[in-house]
């Protein structure tokens, strides 16, 4: 069924390097966020963005060739916000949509593969999240100085992204829940306690939120691994 799954992009983080948002900095002279749209450009794609970058992703979209597929809308102005306007274009635009897959501009390097596993698993549950295992011993500080207590790793793993959602389900958690969290997991969760929430592990480099400068060279060094 066309359609049948939604990719939303999250693409409206204000984090700044060098002058840009850090999703539109350039790796070998394409926009990362052109990275990140190819990974799935077998599907239907919203792209959240700030007002201000609408050229800039317009035209890097059409002259690196992947402008199939792809709506641009404008973001809000925080996380929460430009995931319901999403939502809500979908469902506005797109009455035979099931699934969304929700990730990050600034999150390359996931698998086809891993995409085709969210996917499937979401004919088996309502909510999926990636993840992997924890390696460190996390800890809760509450003044920023000293330690409160440690969390047991066992059974502790670090949240990633992508996300996936039967959309309907997702929609209404975002219509119903009023909690100031930037986490679209938890706003799913607070709506429907009682359902299980399926995990799809990955390896911590497919999860890789570019965020720091050597970020970006761990990500330079995984192209050069796929050329």
């Amino acid at each position: 069924m066309k359609n049948k799954t939604i990719v939303i992009i999250l693409a409206g983080g204000e984090g700044k390097r060098f002058g840009l948002s850090k999703q539109f900095i350039s790796i070998h002279n394409i926009p990362l966020f052109i990275y990140t749209l190819k990974k799935f450009k077998n599907y239907q794609v919203i792209l959240t963005i700030p007002e201000e970058y609408k050229d800039l992703v317009e035209n890097n979209i059409k002259s690196n060739n992947c402008s199939k597929n792809i709506v641009i809308i404008k973001g809000g102005n925080t996380r929460k916000k430009s995931c319901y306007n999403a939502l809500t274009y979908i469902n506005n635009n797109y009455p035979k949509c099931e699934n969304v897959i929700i990730t990050e501009a600034n999150r390359p390097c996931i698998k086809k593969e891993t995409i085709s596993k969210c996917i499937n698993k979401l004919n088996k549950c309502d909510a999926l999240i990636t993840a992997c295992k924890s390696i460190n011993t996390s800890c809760i500080s509450k003044d920023k100085k000293t330690l409160k207590n440690l969390l047991d790793r066992t059974y502790q793993y670090d949240l990633l992204m992508p996300e996936g959602f039967k959309f309907k389900k997702l929609y209404n958690a975002y219509q119903k829940v009023n909690k100031d969290t930037t986490s679209i997991i938890e706003i799913f969760q607070f709506a429907y306690p009682d359902n299980k929430i399926g995990i799809i592990s990955i390896p911590l480099w497919e999860g890789l939120k570019l965020t720091y400068a050597e970020d970006y060279k761990i990500f330079e060094m995984l192209l050069k691994k796929e050329k």
